[in-house]
């Protein structure tokens, strides 16, 4: 009995490890969309398109298309292969170095965000394209990376 309660103490006195577990991987393939408002037929705010492929744990193969709408149509694109790690993906300019573009998974979205230290910097897009958005996940399928255009 002495020794039932010695290891019930050692095991309550063991330190919670679980900080240390991974976040469960989401496998981000398949095609999210960024709808833009429509008022007379035009196209106002951002819209886009993501496509992903899950090439294995840590890479995945994604294309990037977004608009920044009505009047301009600015848009900007890229096609990479991504190391991939707690559901984030990040593509780093090869024009602009001090831009990257952090992509986070969810189950049912991707969302986008721009980071930079220089608040002129636009990764070599059009000022203004590359914005903070969620894309909403309307397809799980294996889709073809390709260019847009």
């Amino acid at each position: 009995m002495k020794l039932f309660f010695s290891a019930l103490i050692a095991i309550a006195s063991i330190p919670d490890l679980s900080f240390m577990l991974s976040v469960d991987q989401v496998n981000p393939t398949g095609t999210y969309l960024l709808k833009g408002s429509i008022k007379k037929n035009i196209i106002e705010g951002h819209n886009g398109e993501i496509r992903v492929k899950l090439l294995d744990e840590n890479k995945l193969a994604m294309s990037l298309y977004i608009n920044k709408g009505a009047p301009n149509f600015e848009s900007a694109f890229f096609s990479d292969t991504l190391q991939y790690f707690d559901n984030q993906a990040n593509y780093n300019s090869p024009i602009d170095s001090d831009c990257t573009i952090n992509v986070v998974f969810g189950p049912t979205t991707a969302e986008i965000f721009f980071v930079h230290s220089n608040p002129d910097c636009t990764c070599g897009f059009a000022k203004g394209v590359i914005i903070t958005a969620v894309f909403e996940k309307i397809s799980a399928e294996t889709p073809v990376i390709k260019k847009f255009r």
